[in-house]
């Protein structure tokens, strides 16, 4: 895979430059979330996570319900933060903010 456009603009930036990377908005323009991780470099400091059915205008669900490939995406971050985002949500949002965090515990 070539460099996408933001990596290739990242190669420009001096080293100690971080990115904040939000991982489903780049899915749905067409990224490998895990293949521009890489690239990055371990640059993408904080990483937004959501999940979703990769589309526009669905509504966002708790992470691990939607297509979100999170075992490759967490497993190549070097991320010092990962924040749980849902842009808007069908039912309750806090309850999957708390399923979210949940299903994240069986990462650290």
């Amino acid at each position: 895979m070539a460099a996408c456009r933001c990596c290739a603009w990242a190669q420009g930036t001096a080293p100690e430059i971080l990115f904040e990377l939000d991982t489903y908005w780049a899915h749905v323009a067409g990224a490998s979330v895990p293949e521009l991780l890489s690239q990055l470099e371990g640059r993408a400091a904080l990483l937004h996570l959501k999940d979703g059915d990769g589309s526009l205008e669905a509504p966002m669900v708790a992470l691990g319900e939607g297509v979100m490939d999170f075992p490759a995406i967490l497993g190549q971050s070097r991320a010092q933060a990962w924040i749980v985002e849902l842009d808007r949500c069908d039912g309750d949002m806090l309850a999957a903010v708390a399923r979210s965090f949940a299903y994240l515990q069986g990462f650290v």
